[in-house]
């Protein structure tokens, strides 16, 4: 019986943990003030309907830190990365990666669509899927619960670029800047 008790106590806690007690729109309105409800409801809806493909490493609330740093949830938000090219809408979908997915039959070329949030976050998903796929498939990872650091630092610099910092000995993940910027966040929450 005592046994069974402490089984009962260590899985609860466990599901109790899992079970992250995360208010989306809160999130939503106290990163950007100006977000309408309907956009937030599109918003959660379509992270709902597409979080199954990252949901094995990621947490929503990475997905929604991610969209939080990207765009601050403005559907037409446009940035310059680092190679100077057009990154664009919520996930900041870059063009070139965009292509190359088109290219390798994933998805079909409907860039003009990128700005429609369903859509930017459909892609941007998929995006999070293949750097999932590609990480586990090139790198060895020494610790499962790194993964989904990796994985968002890929989704800041490439894949290769976290293999290049890897072959550099670089692989304290969670001083990396971006996931910094990303931590910063959690005063929303």
């Amino acid at each position: 019986m005592k046994k069974l008790l402490i089984l009962f106590i260590i899985l609860f806690g466990f599901i109790y943990i899992k079970a992250e007690n995360f208010d989306e729109y809160s999130f939503m309105k106290n990163v950007n003030p100006k977000i309408t409800k309907r956009t937030m409801r599109i918003i959660k809806e379509s992270i709902d309907e597409n979080f199954y493909m990252v949901s094995d490493v990621l947490s929503k609330k990475h997905v929604y830190m991610i969209m939080a740093n990207e765009s601050h949830f403005k559907q037409t938000a446009v940035g310059k990365n680092e190679s100077g090219h057009n990154d664009k809408g919520l996930f900041q979908i870059n063009k070139q990666t965009y292509y190359h997915m088109v290219k390798n039959g994933i998805i079909h070329d409907e860039w003009g669509k990128i700005f429609v949030a369903k859509y930017n976050i459909k892609i941007g998903l998929m995006v999070l899927n293949q750097k999932i796929k590609t990480i586990k498939n090139k790198i060895p990872i020494k610790d499962e619960n790194h993964l989904p650091l990796m994985v968002l630092i890929a989704y800041n610099k490439g894949v290769n670029g976290l293999i290049n910092d890897i072959k550099d000995g670089r692989e304290d993940y969670h001083n990396y800047i971006y996931i910094k910027r990303l931590h910063k966040f959690n005063k929303y929450i």
